[in-house]
């Protein structure tokens, strides 16, 4: 197969949209770091959706942009995320290009459906949920653009989502973006990801041998994502169990 080129792309993001939607995330972060087992569990999931999703919202528009520069350069994109406010604002935004949505949201009539639209060029732009398609061929036929508008924790799953594009058939370099932004879940995802490493080193191990289905949120990935928030925002961190809060 024609090799697989990755960039990590910087993007803008609004910190008015980011800080709105937060609520009571300087509360959340806290407790992840100091409160019972029970009370972090909680809070944790609380806080990993919350800021995800106002991550994909702040920045969702200039993710358009970047999506829109590669659908008038004459390609067809395929675009992952995983939010419906982030689909929401993708849709509005690029609807010239006629999107298509293969979703959880969808039944598998519909699936069946945008997939069909794309393949056979009545719509250039199919959004496709970071965990759908086990299965799905004939991608691969049509396009070899891919971009990452939201990002998944584990690796598995972006491996997967561009096995889509890089597989028997593929003719073309199959090119995959990543936009990151410069603050919210992204920068710490990243690095977990070691996104930015792999593409200096050209490569990028995206756990092959790991299980891509729902897994627990980590509870050191939440805590570094708590307490890189809490710096980001000026907010000392906790004094209590404070030789535990090291990432």
């Amino acid at each position: 197969l024609p090799p697989v080129i990755r960039y990590v792309q910087d993007v803008e993001f609004d910190p008015l949209v980011y800080k709105a939607g937060m609520g009571a995330a300087d509360e959340l972060a806290k407790i992840i770091l100091t409160g019972s087992f029970t009370e972090r569990g909680q809070a944790a999931r609380e806080f990993d959706l919350q800021i995800r999703q106002q991550t994909g919202v702040a920045k969702a528009p200039y993710v358009a942009e970047l999506v829109r520069m590669l659908l008038e350069s004459g390609e067809k994109v395929i675009l992952w995320g995983w939010h419906l406010m982030v689909y929401d604002i993708w849709k509005d935004r690029l609807r010239d290009y006629r999107p298509v949505l293969f979703t959880g949201e969808q039944s598998a009539v519909a699936k069946e459906r945008a997939k069909a639209d794309f393949i056979e060029g009545r719509s250039d732009l199919l959004i496709m949920s970071l965990r759908s398609g086990e299965g799905t061929n004939g991608l691969q036929d049509v396009c070899s653009v891919g971009v990452f508008g939201e990002m998944d924790w584990t690796p598995a799953v972006h491996h997967q989502c561009i096995g889509r594009l890089a597989r028997d058939g593929q003719e073309a370099s199959v090119q995959i973006f990543f936009p990151v932004a410069p603050v919210g879940s992204d920068p710490v995802m990243a690095s977990i990801l070691g996104l930015k490493q792999a593409q200096a080193d050209g490569i990028m191990d995206l756990g092959v041998s790991q299980g891509a289905g729902d897994v627990a949120v980590d509870d050191s990935r939440i805590k570094q994502l708590a307490v890189e928030y809490l710096k980001s925002r000026g907010v000392p961190l906790p004094a209590k169990k404070s030789e535990e809060i090291v990432v």
